[in-house]
């Protein structure tokens, strides 16, 4: 399980998730609907990695969310 935050703390429990900066994930979300991979609209939500997907297939994964974060306003 993962999920992405914006923060420059750790998160370690609900209220840390509370803090991050959620415009971020709002911002992602429309381009991760373009990309090969599902986030949850949420960050109270979660990815799932599985032993069933490959090296090639989290490989993917990676790309598609480093290109969705990349595209950020900075």
């Amino acid at each position: 399980m993962f999920q992405l935050f914006f923060t420059d703390r750790p998160v370690t429990d609900y209220h840390s998730a509370k803090s991050a900066e959620y415009a971020e994930v709002r911002e992602i979300l429309p381009l991760a609907t373009r990309l090969p991979v599902f986030v949850p609209p949420s960050q109270f939500e979660t990815c799932f990695l599985s032993a069933a997907h490959t090296e090639d297939e989290l490989d993917a994964t990676l790309d598609a969310i480093g290109t969705a974060v990349k595209t950020l306003p900075r």
